[in-house]
């Protein structure tokens, strides 16, 4: 009976701590973002202002200061310098797309006769079909495109709805890292005083645990980006494709992150080589597309397991479970929070398993 009660009061609280874990992740992270990431990178600052006090002498609040608009400055060239690469790419785009965009009604052409061909060589009652599926794609066409216009108007108009809320979340981050960074020691006494005096060394113990699965975690994204770089290099070399470098790099960077990927740049591009006429070019995107896909799928699961110790079919578990509980998100999200168990549990501090 006394086992039946504690089996139950488990789950009880196993679920409760599911239920708050999802809660906290759904609403009470979102909150408290710019908080968190303040005190991230005041921790990681903190050494780079100790080291300017005693070297140079510089107060707290100067060398906080500094090294805030140091890591803003560093960002917004950053980020300035990607937007300007991307738009002068997309200008000379533009001014070539009427050159690229000059052999479409030709290649048309050629496939209207080959439908043509290919009407001749079938039975009667599907001739006629086939005849009638011109006038009926493109009669559907105007809608199909007034629907695409309308849905990249929606689009717009959400982003331009979130503009305010990103620019408050951008404005109160870069406070509150000055802030947490001129007074970190007293904030980082304060967070300890809160716990009991017996859970203090777990707290240290765990932040350890912590950070070297953030190293690991890392260690295997970047080599997964790398890997993805490397094929989409070689590819694009063996398609003759122009700016070869510099196509990897952008198609990798949209790669990492968790809304886009590979396909967002490969899958359109293969298409439009098809309509183009270029149709070898086509096939070999569409190609490298499926091979990195594959690779992906595959290696994900490996490199969380050799890296940071994760099993594959526990990392591709973590995976598909986090992408059916917290969508895209939840993908990153959950072979972390699986690392991270796994790391404590190594340390001794949490006894989930056998």
């Amino acid at each position: 009976m006394n086992r039946q009660i504690s089996f139950l009061m488990w789950v009880g609280c196993a679920s409760a701590g599911i239920a708050l874990f999802y809660l906290g992740f759904r609403y009470f992270i979102p909150w408290m973002l710019p908080f968190v990431l303040a005190l991230a990178i005041a921790a990681c600052l903190e050494p780079a202002v100790e080291w300017l006090r005693r070297r140079f002498g510089f107060q707290r609040g100067f060398s906080s200061a500094s090294l805030t608009l140091l890591l803003l400055g560093l960002a917004l060239f950053l980020l300035i310098r990607g937007f300007t690469t991307l738009a002068e790419e997309a200008y000379g785009f533009l001014q070539q797309l009427p050159t690229l965009m000059a052999p479409l009604p030709n290649v048309l052409a050629g496939w209207e006769q080959k439908l043509e061909r290919f009407c001749a060589a079938c039975p009667e009652a599907m001739q006629n079909w086939l005849r009638t599926l011109p006038d009926a794609v493109a009669s559907q066409a105007p809608q199909a495109a007034t629907q695409l216009s309308q849905e990249l108007l929606d689009l717009l108009s959400a982003c331009a709805e979130k503009l305010p809320d990103l620019i408050l979340f951008l404005v109160t981050t870069v406070l509150a890292v000055f802030y947490t960074t001129s007074r970190y020691p007293q904030i980082r006494a304060f967070i300890v005083r809160q716990l009991p005096d017996r859970w203090r060394p777990s707290a240290r113990g765990v932040k350890k645990s912590v950070l070297v699965t953030l190293s690991r975690w890392l260690r295997a994204e970047c080599t997964l980006i790398l890997l993805t770089f490397v094929q989409l290099l070689a590819g694009f070399l063996l398609l003759g494709v122009d700016y070869a470098l510099l196509m990897a790099v952008l198609t990798a960077v949209i790669d990492a992150l968790p809304i886009l990927g590979v396909g967002t740049v490969l899958l359109p591009w293969g298409i439009f080589c098809f309509l183009s006429g270029a149709v070898p070019r086509g096939i070999g995107l569409l190609a490298l597309y499926a091979v990195i896909l594959l690779v992906h799928s595959f290696m994900e699961p490996k490199l969380m397991a050799s890296q940071a110790g994760l099993p594959p079919i526990a990392a591709l578990a973590a995976m598909y479970l986090g992408y059916r509980s917290l969508g895209l998100a939840g993908m990153i999200f959950f072979p972390f929070l699986l690392l991270l168990l796994k790391q404590l549990q190594d340390s001794g501090w949490l006894h989930l398993w056998k």
